[in-house]
């Protein structure tokens, strides 16, 4: 659903900060 999306949209976002 749309709170799976936006909880995977968190994780990329999280994943590529801590990719920096």
């Amino acid at each position: 659903g749309k709170k799976d999306v936006e909880k995977i949209k968190q994780f990329i976002i999280k994943a590529k900060e801590c990719s920096k």
